[in-house]
């Protein structure tokens, strides 16, 4: 069974996102619009990792720093649940807690 993944993006006149949605093959519900995305992608010919990195003009600052705090946190979990090395997990979690407390957010 195939599916795929679909990006949709307005532009303005410098190339810089305006709008943004995202939907999949099956989906029933339509687009659904966003205002930020990071897509990483394994190249395991290259062995590196290949990311789009995306956001809207009207994404606030402190809208990005909450983005990427839980992108962080995530990032551990999944790393945990992959290879099950909580004390490498627990580092990105570690860090994620000083990137909120400087960036003012509480994250449980």
């Amino acid at each position: 069974m195939k599916k795929e993944i679909l990006i949709n993006l307005e532009l303005d006149e410098t190339q810089t996102p305006t709008a943004m949605s995202w939907n999949t093959s099956d989906a029933t519900e339509g687009d659904m619009p966003c205002k930020a995305m990071q897509l990483c992608v394994w190249d395991p010919k290259e062995k590196s990792s290949l990311r789009v990195d995306l956001w809207t003009k009207d994404f606030y600052k402190e809208e990005m720093d909450l983005f990427i705090l839980q992108n962080i946190m995530t990032m551990a979990d999944s790393y945990e649940r992959a290879t099950h090395k909580k004390e490498l997990a627990d580092i990105l979690r570690t860090m994620g807690k000083e990137f909120g407390n400087k960036a003012g957010i509480t994250y449980t």
